[in-house]
């Protein structure tokens, strides 16, 4: 076995020719400036490992990944002493290497498997279904309720939409803010196997066994020549949907909401659904 770390919040070691990718941060794996040079600093590693064949992103907790570090956010947006112009290239900053990352995950030569044990939300759905293969235990879920804080995941769209859902499933997912369990993300296409916790171990090492019999340059090309298929928009889609999102995180009423979301209160936005009436049209004392 052989190993080394990126200091920050990601891990990386060697194990068999698997590069392991460890995110644990203690707190969700939030996506921040950090996170995100950590996590694309282990990357590199394992892109750079001569022995390391196959690469494997995991968390271990509770949380595979809870999407963007709100707080850290709302924190230097709030920051009285910084110009409105320097919050604004902080944000661009931040949404151009969470892209960039996913864009890597996409377009490097070496297979990349997420390992989803826990939630996955908002910018985390995003990193998850970057990777070629999603394996999944069933107690995973996976969540994209940006709406809720004000946001929308443009940054997210271009890695999912079409890719590996249709554009009904995504829009569904986006106005509901649904949760969704492991097996209704295979339904999705968001996960690729999903297998119970006590088989999970065990149902990985054999896709992984199969795929360490494959050519290094065969797995390069195969990726590659996926990449070369892609519509000839995808970068302008990933463009415009950075733009977009720095834009809405300068919507005062969206910071606003993110400042009380931080503070423990609800945003002005959040409304009571409470009916008098049943809404399926059945009759009243049926309900």
């Amino acid at each position: 076995m052989s190993g080394h770390k990126s200091a920050g919040a990601a891990t990386y070691r060697c194990d068999s020719g698997l590069g392991i990718i460890h995110l644990a941060d203690g707190r969700g794996n939030r996506l921040n400036g950090l996170s995100l040079a950590s996590l694309s600093s282990a990357l590199e590693q394992g892109l750079s490992d001569e022995s390391a064949k196959v690469i494997l992103l995991r968390s271990g907790e509770e949380s595979f990944c809870l999407g963007m570090d709100l707080d850290n956010l709302e924190e230097s947006l709030s920051s009285a002493d910084r110009d409105p112009g320097d919050l604004t290239r902080i944000r661009e900053a931040a949404v151009a290497a969470y892209g960039d990352l996913l864009e890597r995950i996409t377009s490097c030569p070496k297979p990349v498997i997420a390992l989803v044990e826990g939630d996955v939300k908002a910018g985390g759905v995003g990193l998850a279904a970057a990777c070629d293969i999603v394996i999944a235990s069933e107690a995973a879920s996976w969540e994209l309720s940006e709406v809720l804080f004000g946001l929308v995941p443009y940054n997210v769209l271009p890695f999912v939409f079409g890719l590996r859902m249709s554009p009904q499933r995504f829009r569904y997912l986006v106005l509901s803010a649904r949760k969704i369990s492991a097996a209704q993300a295979r339904d999705f296409g968001l996960a690729d196997e999903v297998y119970a916790v006590d088989e999970l171990e065990r149902k990985a090492k054999t896709t992984i066994k199969t795929m360490m019999r494959a050519e290094p340059g065969a797995l390069a090309e195969a990726k590659r020549f996926f990449v070369s298929m892609l519509d000839a928009d995808f970068s302008r889609r990933r463009e415009a949907g950075g733009r977009a999102l720095v834009e809405r995180m300068n919507d005062p009423a969206v910071l606003a909401g993110l400042e009380a979301f931080s503070s423990g209160a609800t945003p002005g936005w959040f409304g009571r659904f409470k009916p008098s009436e049943p809404i399926s049209g059945r009759r009243a004392n049926d309900a």
